[in-house]
């Protein structure tokens, strides 16, 4: 099969008599200037991110994926928005809210959201720097769900019922509990 005709267009021809692909074909028969393919290549990307001070990758028209991102957000790449000023919904108000039937991955999210990273405390059974959000057990409607495991694991979606605990602490507590109410 042959290649088209255009410099630097290395697809294969439209027929097998042809000399243009179907792209710079079709840019032909519409009265459109087919142009040098590797010219108009280089001329629509550039090297890197146009905004002063970014060396990302050019991902759109001269800028990269998060000031492409924020030129369509807020009409200017180099508008920023603080997370808290942004106005989002959160909690009850939000519109994908859905109380007590949360997952398990969704009430850690809401914990770590509302508490903050367990390593900004310290374990509360040995004082070294927490890891985990630990749940206690002890809520009456504990629910089972699935943490990215097959086997299902018991949460709440009662905050309070989470404390912060480093990772050998939390396996431990976890294994006291499982071996003090073992299911059969």
């Amino acid at each position: 099969m042959n290649t088209c005709s255009v410099d630097g267009c290395v697809k294969p021809t439209r027929r097998k008599r042809a000399e243009l692909c179907g792209m710079h074909y079709h840019r032909q028969y519409r009265g459109k200037p087919i142009g040098d393919a590797l010219e108009l290549k280089r001329k629509s990307r550039s090297p890197e991110c146009h905004i002063d001070g970014c060396t990302k990758p050019d991902a759109e028209a001269g800028l990269c994926s998060m000031h492409g991102s924020r030129r369509r957000r807020h009409g200017n790449p180099e508008v920023v928005i603080a997370h808290e000023d942004r106005n989002m919904p959160a909690g009850a108000s939000h519109p994908r809210w859905v109380g007590e039937e949360a997952s398990y991955s969704a009430v850690h999210s809401r914990v770590k959201r509302l508490k903050g990273p367990a390593a900004q405390h310290d374990c509360v059974d040995c004082g070294l720097t927490a890891q985990h959000w630990s749940y206690d057990h002890r809520d009456p409607e504990e629910k089972l769900g699935d943490a990215r495991s097959a086997n299902l694991v018991a949460y709440s979606t009662k905050l309070d019922h989470y404390s912060p605990r480093c990772v050998v602490c939390h396996k431990r507590y976890d294994l006291n509990v499982v071996n003090a109410n073992p299911v059969h």
